[in-house]
């Protein structure tokens, strides 16, 4: 039995305070052109007694990722082509890609994302922005109540 999930909101999250405006330089392994690729990555983490569902708690995981980009700026950033070539990471605060969806099982009956998955992976992490090349976004997050 397969299950859906359906993207309600997308947008950016931009950090929650002023933050430095630089271009920081890769580091070495960075730099290697073959190695710049999308890494995905699924965490599941059960709700600890509160309702995730609830609007309230949707604000709260927003205002923390806002909260986060302040202290961990590049992520709100763009990377750029630098001198020589080179990606950067240019600090705009632009805002980190951010998606809610919602599903229509619980996790016990998607079998906690055991394989094989109840639900495709396609539908649990998020799609880039319209227009904007993923391999730009340092930092796509989607979270599903």
């Amino acid at each position: 039995m397969g299950f859906t999930g359906t993207r309600t909101s997308r947008s950016l999250v931009a950090p929650a305070s002023p933050t430095p405006t630089e271009a920081l330089p890769l580091s070495v392994i960075d730099r290697v052109a073959g190695l710049r690729h999308l890494v995905r990555s699924l965490h599941v983490f059960e709700a600890g007694g509160r309702d995730c569902r609830e609007p309230a708690a949707r604000v709260v995981i927003r205002e923390a990722l806002g909260k986060a980009l302040v202290e961990y700026h590049p992520f709100a950033g763009r990377f750029v082509n630098g001198g020589g070539g080179e990606a950067w990471v240019a600090c705009t605060g632009e805002g980190a890609w951010f998606v809610e969806a919602a599903a229509a099982c619980s996790l016990e009956e998607g079998r906690l994302l055991d394989h094989p998955m109840a639900i495709p992976k396609e539908e649990m992490l998020p799609e880039p922005a319209p227009g904007v090349d993923p391999l730009d976004v340092p930092l796509m997050m989607q979270s599903r109540f």
